[in-house]
Parts: structure tokens; sequence; C-alpha cells
């Protein structure tokens, strides 16, 4: 690695220039820049997993979004937690953390402490960092810092740091970390406990170090992280590293979970039932076939489930219903046609003999003009289909106006309508809240999840949208 490394040049420091943070044109030059600086942290996260260490390495985004409120003033990378640690701890960090908090920083790595090396405009950081939305490792520090023997633990680890680490909290230059004393750590507690944004332990490259550039700047970054290491574990929540109660409340937590009663238990299983259900209409019927009854009986209809019945499904309720109340309404006429062909062909023949002498001629030129081929004489002639089954026949069509044939729909009870008002407070899940931007400003909604953009997936109606939080208000029934 250390000889692959070509060094930092003044044209990575100028991709963060204050006139490209918010612009989508300098993408390019920030994400070679991200890929230069994760080469260089890769050998100390490898060597971390190897140890047998829970941790992972990411970095942040590159160009801007709104995670990053639209600014890249600068590039981390950062080594944190593994996926599957944060997911046992997501509880706790839960618990201190308010919607309003999470939807106003959605950084993850301002959610716990982290080794980072960053790089802006000035220079390059190698540090430990913590911040003050990660309130579980926040309070852990604060509490074992209160106590005297962890206390001298800490200005033990502290003194075995490199000459150059820096350390405090807030925006300032800090101290020497091997020269910290308790002393310099009780005059911590006023700014932690008054929310100071940041604790950082590290070192600051200017970017005008002549290490920047040197190919064994690579191996410098990798003993600097592994220096800062035991600082990053002594800050750290774990099991082990607990001063806050915090195991306790995850067994509470997964107690409950397992006396929590099955919803389901003690109820019959949907599916099986619908099949039973199917089972025994289908030996009710007479025939085996799976023809319907073409005889005009009405068909019957499956009992459906319970459960909520969306737009489309009421639609088709109303035309199968429209069908059938036209085909009873059809069934009177259709009886009332003559049944055999000899019938019909009598009627036909009573009433061309009461036709003018014009219309018999056509209809005997009609005829001598079929009666050479011997085929369609015949044909015109009788007619052995049933009644309403021919093409032309009545089957199907409505009778009467258009308005008596819609006489029979029942009328839909009024919706009641609820007004809405402004209510204050954060937006929770369940809430109900008022769009007030895009395609659907003014609807309301209810508010079901939460999505680790910070974003909220509001319900109108039948369908689910995505909806950022400044464009929700929350609303209550007047």
């Amino acid at each position: 690695m250390g000889g692959e490394f070509t060094g930092i040049g003044a044209q990575h420091f100028d991709a963060y220039e204050e006139r490209k943070w918010s612009s989508n044109r300098f993408n390019l030059e920030r994400m070679r820049v991200r890929e230069r600086i994760e080469e260089l942290c890769r050998p100390a996260v490898e060597a971390f997993q190897q140890a047998g260490e829970a941790v992972r390495c990411m970095s942040t985004p590159d160009h801007p979004s709104i995670f990053n409120k639209h600014c890249v003033d600068s590039q981390y990378v950062l080594i944190l937690r593994s996926d599957d640690e944060r997911r046992r701890i997501q509880p706790l960090l839960d618990r201190a953390t308010s919607l309003s908090e999470a939807l106003e920083d959605p950084n993850s790595h301002h959610q716990q402490v982290v080794l980072s090396l960053r790089l802006d405009l000035q220079g390059v950081e190698v540090a430990c960092r913590l911040h003050r939305h990660a309130h579980l490792d926040w309070l852990n520090f604060q509490k074992r810092l209160q106590q005297d023997s962890q206390c001298d633990e800490f200005v033990s680890l502290c003194g075995q740091l490199p000459e150059a680490v820096t350390m405090g909290v807030g925006t300032g230059d800090g101290m020497a970390a091997n020269q910290l004393t308790i002393e310099a750590i009780q005059q911590w507690r006023e700014p932690m406990e008054s929310g100071s944004e940041w604790w950082v332990a590290g070192r600051m490259y200017p970017r005008e170090d002549s290490a920047l550039t040197e190919p064994g700047f690579a191996g410098e970054v990798h003993s600097l992280l592994s220096a800062l290491w035991p600082l990053f574990q002594y800050v750290a929540w774990t099991n082990t590293n607990d001063f806050v109660g915090g195991v306790s409340y995850l067994e509470t937590l997964a107690a409950q979970q397992t006396k929590a009663p099955d919803p389901n238990a003690g109820e019959p299983d949907p599916k099986s039932a619908q099949q039973k259900e199917t089972q025994s209409g289908s030996e009710k019927r007479s025939g085996k076939h799976y023809r319907p009854d073409w005889d005009g009986a009405v068909p019957t209809t499956s009992a459906r489930s319970t459960g909520p019945v969306g737009p489309s499904a009421r639609a088709r309720q109303r035309k199968a219903e429209e069908a059938r109340r036209r085909q009873q309404e059809q069934r009177p006429r259709v009886e009332t046609q003559p049944e055999t062909s000899d019938s019909n062909s009598g009627s036909r023949g009573s009433q061309r003999s009461e036709r003018g002498p014009q219309e018999r001629n056509r209809d005997s030129n009609h005829g001598r003009r079929f009666e050479g081929d011997g085929r369609a004489s015949d044909k015109r002639k009788t007619n052995d289909r049933p009644p309403g089954r021919g093409r032309h026949s009545d089957r199907g069509r409505a009778t009467g106006p258009r308005n008596q044939r819609s006489s029979g729909k029942p009328h839909r009870k009024p919706v009641k309508k609820v007004r809405w008002v402004d209510a204050e407070g954060d937006i929770a899940v369940m809430d109900h809240a008022r769009i007030s931007g895009g395609l659907l400003n003014g609807k309301v909604g209810q508010v079901v999840e939460i999505t680790k953009k910070g974003h909220m997936k509001v319900v109108v109606g039948d369908m689910a949208f995505e909806v950022k939080p400044s464009q929700a208000i929350r609303v209550l029934p007047e």
C-alpha cells in the first residue's frame, strides 16, 4: 500500500472550495478524493477485523444531497460499528433520539463514536470523534469519567498517544493528549453538559505539510489509527462498558418481546377457510364441469374474506350487480319469443302475404337467385337455433331509457367530512399530516413509516406517498 500511494496534492484540497460546496459540477473531483483517502484507511480496517473487532468502513456522500443539506465542505472516511452491532443497540439509540432530531440530523456518524480521516480545504485530520447527537456513547463517556478509577485509566491511555495528538471539547485547538490531567478533564464537564458539538482527539495535517505528498504517509495514518483505537474502545458503549444501564434495558425489551402473545394464535387460517368454502360450494353443484349455467340462472358468488375493499373492487362489484339486474330484465323478453322454426316460417309467410306487390316481387327474385345452387335457400327457410342464442338476439341488451336502467342502482351514503386543524409538536408514526407541497398540496393523510432518509410515508386514500418533513404539517380532527 505504501508504494502505491502517490500523495495528496493541492488539487485535492481545492475540490472543497466554498464555491463548489453545493454544485454537482464538481462531483467527479470529490469522488476521486474520496477514493484516494479510502485507500489510506483500508489497511487499518482490515487489521481491526482480523483481530475480531466488529467494525466497518464507510464514507460520507461526495455529492450534495438532503443528508448533507446540499453542502459538501469536507470528505470523511469513517471506521465505526458493524451493521450487526448497530442493529443490536438500535433500541438504545432510538430511546435517546427524538424524531425531530433524527430528521434534522440524519448523518449516521453523528449517532456514535467514530475513528475518522477528514479532508477539507485546510488539510487532513486523523482523529477519534464523538458528536453530541451520539447520546448513548456521549452519556456513557460522561458517566465513566465521573468515577475516579475510570478517570485515572483514561489519563493513562492518553499518556501513550503520540506527541502530535491533541484533545479537547468544542471547536478549540485543545491540548496535547499525552499531557492530559484530571483537572483538565473536570473542565470538560461544563461544555459537555451545555451541548458542545464535538469531543475530538487526533492530529491535524495542514495542506502545506510535506508529509502528505510522501509515500510513507499511508503507513503513518495506519499507525495513528491504531494508536487511537484504545480511546475508541474506552468511549464506545458495549455490554462490558455499560455505565448507563443499557444491558438491563435490552434484556427487559427482549423479555417483553418473548412474552408478547401471538396476534394470530387461536384464529383460523384465512387461506384454509377460503379453500374449505370453495370445496363445499363445488360439492353443492349438480354437475362437475366448470362451465357456467347458460339457462339464465344467476351465478352465486363465493363469500369474500373480511377486509378493506379498494375502489377497483367496488367498481367491479357495481358492474356485476348492474349485469345481473340487466339479465333479470331481459329474461321475460327472451321467453316470449317463438320456440320452433316452423312457427317462425309461418309467421314470416303471413307477413309476406300482407306486403305490397313490389315487395313480393323483390322477395321472389331474391328466392330465385338462391334456388340455383340449392344451398342458401334451405338455410334461409329453416332455423334450428334455439331462441335467444343468435347473433342478433336481444339478450344482454338494455331495455328502456338510460335513466330507467340506472334507477335500480343503490344510492351511496354521504361521506362524513372531517375538518382538520393544525396542531403543534413533531409528527410521529400513525399521526395525520397535511401535505403542503407537490401534487398532493392540501391533502391530509396518515403517517405510517419514517424512512431511513428521514422522509415520511403518508397514506392518502389507497396510495402511499413519500413526503419530505418540510412539506408536512401535523393536524388533528376538530
